[in-house]
């Protein structure tokens, strides 16, 4: 029975809540199963196991969304919703999260490889999911046990913006690791804390359980055969920010600089496959403080009118998303199916051995070995007889490389890849039947710029609308919400 328009909006029934947190771990384990697949299989089925996890979750969530508002508009309208920032945030989040999936499909179609993170429709649905999360944070701020979880899936979807550097696969230089994962953990911690009034360790809390919930999805992908993400350092962040919330905003900058900075290293001593060099850190270094301090005042004083913080931090962001575009990403395995071929790669030290023959036999040319890591090509002739090649390249560092036969065969070009670890030692990788296609070329047009500039904005205008949201007081009293 309906209810007078101004009547208090109920809060999300916490059976709905639930199944929230369900979706939206779901959809956060996808990514990362998504992103190991991508590195160990390529790209194949649009359905597979990731694809289905990441809009399974999605759509659970956006279930539980359409009764949650249509039980809002039953009992007090229209109006109820518009009083409810939550609701709002995640009708808008939901429409860009589940756009995200056909706009990626037409990108590829449209202009080839590009298939990194921070390629525009992935970071609209990696912020889509961010700002799921809040909204899910919103409406759990009255129950401790879903406003921790909330809390730490938050961070995850934040983090989940360098999870190329954090399974040891970046596309571009190891200095913008730095720079990126400050401004996730300060977005990620900014979201977290105005949700947890009163509570000075909320952020450290939050980082805990995002810690938790990694190495959970860690050790299943360890298990099931895929590389897994390394531990994430969000929480020297959040305890930098918690223990100095009353500091001025550049010594708040230099600690979560600092301590993450610090923490990167002594990960690596823990036994991390990810690397960062020391010049590559003090660069970082130095990006990341500038984003801190404006990421900081941006979130600060984003309210007040007339405020250039906002614009001050959505052009750093938006900054720090296109000075990469530079390097030339790649997407592993994208193309028309040409077959598949025998490979075997194998490393000692920096010297990464190729070899290989394609399965139906073709007579090969020419071909060349390319081993690819963060933005850097180096290439190699091969030794090709019949349908057999063979070849070595010199890399230039370790950690995980994407190694390629670039191929000229009697029936045109032929491409296949397999991702191998070089370590100071020997390694090697095998498969006895990998794929091999044809490579799409990666096309580069105004007609892209422009539309990878107004994704950009769309995603700045999101995490805007988020910080938004989460910052707009309470509609119903904490105790109101258990009558």
């Amino acid at each position: 029975m309906p209810v007078a328009p101004n009547a208090p909006p109920r809060p999300l029934p916490a059976a709905l809540l639930g199944f929230a947190l369900v979706g939206a771990a779901a959809a956060l384990g996808g990514a990362y199963l998504d992103d190991a697949w991508h590195t160990s299989r390529g790209r194949d089925s649009f359905f597979i196991a990731p694809h289905i996890a990441i809009y399974g979750g999605v759509g659970v969530i956006g279930a539980v969304l359409a009764i949650w508002v249509l039980r809002m508009l039953r009992r007090g309208g229209r109006a109820a919703v518009r009083r409810r920032p939550s609701a709002i945030l995640a009708v808008v989040a939901l429409a860009g999260t589940l756009a995200s999936a056909p706009v990626d499909n037409a990108w590829h179609v449209a202009f080839g490889r590009d298939a990194v993170l921070w390629s525009p429709p992935h970071l609209l649905g990696i912020v889509g999911t961010l700002a799921l999360g809040s909204a899910i944070l919103m409406e759990a701020r009255a129950r401790p046990w879903a406003r921790l979880a909330a809390g730490g899936l938050v961070l995850a979807a934040a983090n989940f913006t360098v999870a190329e550097y954090e399974t040891d696969v970046p596309q571009f230089s190891a200095a913008f690791y730095l720079p990126a994962l400050a401004a996730a953990a300060i977005v990620g911690l900014s979201i977290v804390r105005p949700c947890t009034p009163g509570d000075a360790w909320a952020g450290t809390k939050a980082s805990i359980v995002h810690g938790l919930f990694v190495a959970a999805i860690a050790l299943l992908l360890r298990a099931t055969g895929f590389p897994a993400p390394s531990v994430p350092v969000v929480i020297a962040a959040a305890v930098a920010l918690d223990l100095s919330s009353r500091r001025r905003l550049v010594v708040r900058a230099g600690l979560v600089v600092a301590a993450l900075a610090l923490a990167i290293p002594v990960r690596r001593l823990l036994g991390s496959d990810v690397r960062v060099d020391a010049k590559d850190l003090a660069t970082g270094a130095a990006l990341a403080f500038g984003v801190a301090l404006v990421l900081l005042s941006g979130v600060q004083r984003a309210l007040r009118p007339r405020s250039v913080a906002p614009l001050a931090a959505g052009a750093t962001v938006v900054a720090l998303l296109l000075l990469p575009a530079v390097a030339l990403a790649h997407d592993p395995g994208q193309g028309e199916d040409a077959g598949a071929a025998r490979l075997q790669a194998r490393g000692a030290g920096k010297t990464v051995r190729l070899s290989g023959r394609l399965r139906p036999c073709r007579p090969i040319r020419s071909g060349r070995v390319l081993a690819r890591r963060a933005g850097d090509t180096i290439d190699r002739p091969l030794r090709v007889r019949g349908c057999s090649f063979d070849g070595t390249v010199g890399v230039t560092e370790l950690g995980r490389w994407f190694v390629y036969a670039d191929l000229e065969s009697e029936s045109g070009p032929v491409e296949t890849w397999i991702s191998l670890v070089v370590r100071s030692g020997h390694s090697r990788s095998f498969a006895a039947n990998r794929f091999a296609y044809t490579p799409s070329p990666q096309r580069t047009t105004i007609v892209k710029g422009l539309g990878g500039g107004a994704l950009y904005l769309a995603v700045a205008a999101l995490l805007f609308a988020t910080l938004w949201a989460v910052s707009r007081p309470v509609t119903r009293p904490a105790a109101a919400a258990h009558r």
